[in-house]
């Protein structure tokens, strides 16, 4: 089943760049490259199969359409299981994708700060994610959500910003733990919640998340209780206002190229806990909270955006810009409305490829001019025409310029609003007038005006450009051709938001 290879091939990846980085630095990166391409033919290979089932209108009843279990902790109703459905390729091609990106971003990056132990954490990192999106036994989910967080630890400290002191590294390490761990500790107990529950009522344990997805509640305020306790884990690593500081502090010292995957793909893995939890598994009371969550949204997108305006830093504005972003998701995710959530997942797709390109265009200036302050910065536009090119294109993406996947995102997520929730919807519209503030303050300042750093400019290589190419492919692609996605994910959606539906209606 080629399901263990999306597990083991990054995880041996891993390994193999870490046993022959100590021969040749170069070896790393090609194996870790070769593993992610590997990884990535599997997904495309799925995606394939897929595509064939729905011309054929050939309609599958079950939830994951390829699953792999084997028993691994018996006596308590724990199996290894792994299973994957559209939403979930969809999403393991989009970590692909990245961890290409970061690759091909560090192949001419070599200095005494990375080694071969960076890229087996890169791959470890990577590992754990893909089996966030296809585990199927939720024990097995929480040791995934708490594994994929070791790496960023090192990664901070060992790796972090050089011109940070080492000691702010660490204690920016550990303040990043502690919430990871708070995540983790309360998606435990959730899933403890449940699973309890479950064997009060049928008198034997079980772990498997197709089971547990049919669990009773006798009573109305525990069903409540261990839904917050899910959800408030999915907030504290997605990150939603007041949570996210750990995020701001991540990104300032965080290593200076290859790290798109904290805000490319670690953050969506709650997008994708909520989905697969909160909706799912707690119709009923989700929909009874969606007011709560729309308020949150709308703080969270507007408190982000103004951050945004008055910072000075790029990674932080970039940050705070992701954030919103993730507000009208979160939004979206709890609006009971077809196109809300078909918007949600072409948003979902569109602003991490947008904010990842601006993320890996602001480290190929860092490792030039060794600055994030705007104010530092001026005159690239005839000094670096290509990245100047991509970070207009980048940028515009970001305000969900026509043609472009954030655009069809954007305005399927607002189509699902504007009917039940006019005030709400002004408020997204208004808050984009503001996002253009920030966005052409950024621009301007960083790529017009003086030229105050020129001597240490130098041309773009190869593989930067190539980096930005194909996520400005993709970007238009998803664009164009947004049913590409909507198709692949429909049958994951539906079966997942039928029940929150049918409670809307009612």
């Amino acid at each position: 089943m080629f399901l263990k290879y999306l597990l083991l091939i990054p995880f041996c990846s891993g390994v193999f760049s870490i046993l022959l980085g100590l021969c040749n630095l170069n070896f790393s990166k090609i194996i870790c490259l070769l593993g992610m391409l590997l990884t990535l033919f599997f997904c495309l290979f799925f995606y394939g199969i897929e595509h064939i089932n729905l011309i054929s209108q050939n309609s599958i009843h079950s939830l994951f359409h390829y699953e792999f279990s084997t028993p691994w902790i018996h006596q308590f109703g724990i199996n290894f299981s792994i299973g994957i459905d559209g939403l979930s390729c969809l999403m393991i091609i989009l970590t692909c994708i990245l961890s290409i990106i970061s690759i091909l971003s560090m192949w001419n990056y070599n200095n005494s700060n990375q080694d071969h132990f960076f890229y087996f954490n890169f791959m470890l990192m990577i590992s754990n994610i893909i089996g966030i999106f296809i585990a199927l036994d939720v024990f097995l989910f929480f040791i995934f959500w708490e594994l994929s967080s070791i790496p960023i630890y090192f990664f901070i400290i060992h790796y972090g910003k050089p011109t940070i002191n080492r000691n702010i590294r660490i204690f920016t390490a550990n303040q990043f733990l502690i919430y990871m761990q708070i995540s983790g500790l309360l998606l435990l107990l959730g899933i403890l919640g449940l699973v309890v529950n479950f064997y009060r009522l049928n008198h034997f344990y079980t772990f498997e998340y197709a089971v547990l997805r049919n669990s009773f509640f006798s009573n109305i305020y525990l069903e409540y209780f261990i839904m917050l306790l899910f959800f408030l884990s999915f907030m504290v690593k997605l990150p939603i206002f007041p949570f996210q500081k750990w995020l701001i502090d991540a990104h300032k010292h965080a290593p200076i190229t290859g790290f798109l995957d904290i805000t490319g793909i670690l953050l969506k893995t709650s997008i994708y806990g909520l989905l697969r939890f909160n909706i799912f598994f707690f119709p009923y009371c989700s929909f009874k909270i969606s007011t709560f969550i729309f308020f949150l949204g709308i703080v969270s997108i507007i408190y982000n955006t103004f951050m945004a305006i008055v910072s000075k830093n790029i990674k932080e504005i970039l940050t705070y810009a992701s954030l919103s972003h993730i507000g009208l998701m979160l939004i979206s995710i709890y609006n009971p409305i077809s196109f809300a959530y078909q918007g949600m997942i072409i948003q979902l797709f569109s602003s991490t490829i947008s904010i990842a390109a601006l993320f890996l265009i602001i480290s190929q200036l860092y490792r030039r001019l060794y600055t994030y302050d705007i104010y530092k910065l001026g005159g690239l536009w005839s000094e670096l025409p290509w990245i100047s090119f991509f970070s207009l294109f980048f940028i515009f993406a970001n305000l969900n310029i026509p043609g472009t996947g954030n655009f069809v995102g954007e305005c399927m997520a607002l189509l699902g609003l504007i009917n039940n929730h006019i005030i709400i919807t002004i408020i997204v519209t208004i808050n984009m007038f503001f996002c253009s503030v920030y966005s052409i303050r950024l621009f301007q300042s960083v790529f017009y005006g003086e030229i105050k750093r020129v001597s240490l400019i130098k041309k773009c290589d190869f593989y930067e450009i190539l980096s930005l190419l194909i996520l400005f492919i993709l970007l238009i692609c998803i664009g164009i051709f947004p049913n590409c996605i909507l198709n692949i994910t429909s049958h994951a959606m539906n079966n997942i938001y039928y029940s929150f539906s049918m409670i809307a209606l009612n």
